[in-house]
């Protein structure tokens, strides 16, 4: 019996969404590994930020490309 594997295959393009997410993780690393500004909240939300936005740009360009990645095997 063929049977089909979906495999998401996609393009991550730096958009300005991407560039001010990559600059909040690395704010809230900073902030983790320097003792005068740790401040746990904030820093959750940094790094929350930072790998949210990637995500949820991943999940667009999936949409975008949803048959792209259609492998078939018989």
């Amino acid at each position: 019996m063929p049977y089909q594997i979906v495999l998401p295959i996609f393009e991550i393009k730096p958009s300005r969404l991407s560039k001010v997410s990559l600059v909040l993780m690395y704010a809230g690393l900073v902030f983790l590994f320097s003792n005068r500004f740790f401040f746990e909240v904030e820093l959750l939300y940094f790094i929350a930020l930072g790998f949210l936005l990637p995500a949820v740009l991943i999940e667009i360009s999936i949409n975008k490309t949803k048959d792209a990645g259609l492998i078939y095997f018989d």
